[in-house]
């Protein structure tokens, strides 16, 4: 198990959201609007502007490495994700 830094910042959406790591990469074969499972939680309810750590297993490592995990912000308005974005691994 590792460690992962995580930095959210969601502005006024932050009081309505779940943030979380999910796998799938934007080629991947997801169907187009499909979510892919949650690997990794990040906050809910989420604040503004928060940062911290989860413990990951080594898969969570090798989807962010590999290009296949992002980041999905889920609100009541939109259930399914109001924000999404892909994660890269920095060195």
């Amino acid at each position: 198990m590792k460690k992962l830094w995580i930095a959210v910042a969601l502005g006024t959406v932050a009081s309505l959201a779940v943030a979380a790591l999910a796998s799938g990469a934007a080629r991947d074969t997801y169907m187009v609007g499909a979510a892919g499972p949650v690997i990794a939680p990040l906050c809910g309810p989420c604040k503004a502007a928060q940062s911290g750590t989860a413990t990951i297993s080594k898969a969570v490592i090798a989807a962010i490495e590999s290009g296949k995990a992002y980041v999905n912000v889920h609100t009541a308005k939109n259930a399914a994700g109001e924000i999404r974005g892909q994660v890269k691994a920095s060195k």
